[in-house]
């Protein structure tokens, strides 16, 4: 395989990871020019905000992770995840009710954010030599050009006075939702990105606990808000350590406090209380941290006339979601995988290439953020897009499956597949789908006609 000479990543994120993971195979080294200091322990830090909250790796971006990394899924339990079975270990009171339990292949991992991140960072540098991480490096620029390599200016923290710069075949900007690229595509005549933003008024709040016991037979629970006015939902599930993680958040700046009886409170007021009476019984470890997710936005940079040689976006820097869906990480898999298969035809020769290439990792963002906003779009105060006619239609419909679910197994198992990313919503219209669907609409019929007589 013939190679470049060399890759730079801003942000080690985890989409930063992923993309030095698809650039390493193509290029002699591969580095990423880091903010923080990185923890050698499984610990937050300081530019993951969100780090501290709970975090689902969906069954889509495991497979996802162990096909670019094999090896990853085994380390991850070996450092203490916890593998659960989503129909069958799961409480999964959804909007329309609680689905039933049953056994199914449906398997993913369940752990903290931190954990997720250290276990791939590790992963990829000890699968990929020519991959380094340089720390405490803070990218002021980057010099675009339609027809030579960009060139990056940074400093690092110790020495900020003294500009340091650096070429490279590519550039990807992984550095997150607080990325600069729209505004040095702007300031460098390429044109003003559009952005779609939708603002729920999302916050949340996490406490750890142990000794946590729940009913017989269930390892984890979700109680989900219900639109249009039960604002309030939580997550519940075992993490590493021996650990529970719990977030409660609540919608429409319904949000959940941070000290320790308003907390209990808040999980005692869900649609369920299976949440509330675990945490009655566990022993929490630390206190309730508290995050609020004011602004989701989507960076249409494939609209772009002109677009940069050597240079792409990657991340939350070009999709930011609403965090309660557990989308980030896995659609973060998905744009790697779209570059990844781009550039087994070819490595970055012209701005042709790279806009090509921006453009399919835009569109791999485009059916998460599709599904999240649909979902935020249920709160009368969200703010964004309406989203006419169609998207009430979608509801309506959405509502009628998850009623379904909640008597019928097979359409419970399909509904737990399109949340997990591993179907489409396009796999509830099949021919056999719906006729289940038309089926229990039918018998629903003939209950009500017969209790009328």
């Amino acid at each position: 395989m013939s190679t470049s000479d060399s890759a730079i990543i801003i942000g080690a994120s985890i989409a930063g990871l992923l993309t030095a993971r698809v650039l390493a195979p193509h290029f002699k080294e591969v580095l990423i020019l880091e903010r923080d200091s990185l923890p050698e322990q499984a610990v937050c830090r300081t530019g993951t905000a969100q780090a501290q909250h709970a975090h689902i790796l969906l069954r889509r971006g495991l497979l996802g992770l162990e096909t670019l990394l094999p090896g990853y899924t085994q380390n991850l339990l070996d450092a203490g995840a916890v593998m659960t079975n989503a129909s069958r270990d799961w409480y999964n009171f959804f909007p329309m009710g609680a689905f039933p339990n049953f056994d199914s292949d449906y398997e993913f991992i369940c752990a903290s954010r931190p954990l997720i991140e250290h276990t791939l960072r590790n992963t990829l540098l000890k699968q990929f030599s020519n991959v380094t991480i340089r720390e405490q490096c803070i990218v002021n620029s980057v010099q675009f050009s339609a027809e030579h390599a960009p060139l990056l200016i940074f400093t690092e923290r110790e020495n900020k006075a003294e500009e340091l710069r650096l070429t490279a075949d590519l550039i990807a900007d992984a550095s997150g939702r607080n990325s600069h690229t729209p505004t040095w595509l702007q300031q460098q005549g390429y044109g003003k990105t559009r952005t779609t933003q939708v603002k729920p008024w999302l916050g949340y709040s996490t406490r750890l606990y142990n000794k946590t016991t729940l009913p017989p037979g269930i390892r984890a629970a979700i109680i989900m808000a219900k639109d249009p006015h039960i604002t309030r939902g939580g997550v519940l599930f075992p993490i590493e350590k021996g650990q529970y993680i719990c977030t409660l958040y609540g919608f429409s700046k319904d949000y959940p406090p941070t000290d320790e009886p308003g907390f209990t409170n808040y999980a005692k007021s869900l649609r369920s209380e299976i949440i509330y009476n675990a945490l009655s019984e566990a022993n929490p470890l630390t206190s309730p941290k508290a995050f609020v997710k004011n602004e989701c936005a989507y960076h249409h940079f494939a609209e772009h006339k002109r677009w940069p040689h050597g240079f792409l976006v990657m991340g939350d820097a070009v999709c930011s979601f609403n965090p309660i869906y557990g989308q980030g990480i896995t659609s973060s898999v998905m744009a790697a995988q779209s570059l990844q298969k781009l550039l087994i035809n070819g490595r970055p020769e012209n701005s042709h290439w790279s806009k090509t290439a921006q453009r399919k990792i835009v569109k791999s963002y485009q059916y998460p953020w599709m599904i999240a906003t649909n979902e935020d779009l249920r709160w009368p105060k969200t703010e964004g897009s309406s989203g006419g006619l169609l998207v009430s239609v979608m509801h309506h419909f959405t509502n009628w499956i998850g009623l379904v679910a909640t008597r019928n197994s097979a359409i419970a198992y399909t509904y737990i597949q399109v949340l997990h990313m591993t179907s489409t919503p396009a796999s509830l219209l099949t021919p056999s789908s719906l006729m289940r669907l038309l089926q229990d609409g039918l018998r629903q019929a003939i209950a009500y006609l017969t209790i009328k007589r």
